[in-house]
């Protein structure tokens, strides 16, 4: 039987050591996001998924550096490379209520969004792969 514990790593230490799991966080994402304001979630579990999106965010924001780095000059690749800047900036900002409702949902939007131009840059990377005749390797193997 294989166990998974949730690992809080700002240092990025783990980033190629552990696989991701996007359905599951997916489900969590959505999940967090239906909270109501009120709903009686409380704080420390509240913190605890936040540090959980945190570290995952911090790791699409290393694949998907490393897959704008491979797709074309284009308005895409440009596109691209501000969101891991933008979401490097909200991680590291000092934002009060980590361990509430509001900052556990501010971590879901971010990996939503992660993920919503990781899709888009992937969509493109075959069509640049294939202009370029190499066979750029996806980081999508880790997730699936």
């Amino acid at each position: 039987m294989t166990h998974h514990s949730v690992v809080h790593d700002p240092a990025a230490v783990l980033d190629d050591a552990l696989p991701l799991d996007r359905e599951c966080h997916t489900r969590l994402v959505a999940a967090v996001l239906a909270w109501q304001p009120t709903a009686p979630i409380p704080t420390g579990e509240c913190a605890q998924i936040s540090l959980q999106l945190t570290g995952h965010a911090r790791l699409l924001i290393a694949d998907l550096t490393g897959l704008s780095a491979r797709l074309p000059d284009s308005d895409l690749r440009t596109r691209t490379r501000i969101v891991p800047e933008e979401a490097k900036r909200r991680l590291t900002a000092s934002t009060p209520g980590q361990g509430s409702i509001a900052g556990a949902q501010n971590r879901a939007r971010l990996v939503q969004a992660l993920y919503r131009s990781f899709d888009r840059c992937q969509a493109e990377e075959p069509k640049a792969s294939a202009t370029a005749g190499g066979h750029g390797s996806s980081p999508v193997s880790r997730r699936e």
